[in-house]
């Protein structure tokens, strides 16, 4: 499949290889049910530039992409990208590969920061597809993928 082939998955908690059982990590289970209660909700497609308060801003609940889906339910577990996202991009910026001012309202909306960030904070897991390796996945592990580079974000 050639869009897992250039997935990028991340644990969403650090440590081991996953278990192979049905069992998963607590801070999995949290993100899973942020998650789920947002979608739950149901919002509107929106990826626009919107100001918001930092730390712990947001846009409006009803609308967001990807990357908010993710936002919200590693908020929902008690991590807030928003702040660590920038905090992390002030103290490195070079890792983040462009010469333009952080931007609080912006730079955790995009998938390309959060896989920055999370490759240097997170677990990466294998992108093969063949059962032995995908036990390694678990709900709630973050997904990343593109064919050049990560456009798109999901929760497994």
């Amino acid at each position: 499949m050639r869009i897992l082939a250039a997935a990028l998955l991340l644990a969403a908690a650090a440590g081991g290889p996953a278990e192979p059982d049905d069992t998963f990590q607590p801070l999995n289970r949290t993100i899973l049910e942020g998650a789920r209660a947002w979608l739950a909700r149901g919002s509107a497609y929106d990826a626009s530039y919107f100001a918001i308060p930092y730390p712990g801003g947001d846009i409006p609940a009803d609308r967001g992409a990807c990357v908010d889906l993710i936002i919200r339910a590693l908020r929902h577990a008690g991590l807030d990208l928003q702040r660590l996202i920038h905090e992390d991009r002030v103290a490195r910026a070079g890792a983040y590969g462009t010469p333009r001012t952080p931007d609080t309202n912006l730079d955790h909306r995009r998938c390309v920061n959060q896989v920055v960030y999370l490759r240097r904070h997170a677990r990466s897991l294998t992108t093969r597809t063949d059962g032995a390796h995908l036990r390694e996945w678990l709900p709630g592990d973050l997904v990343y993928y593109g064919t050049k580079r990560p456009w798109h974000a999901g929760i497994v």
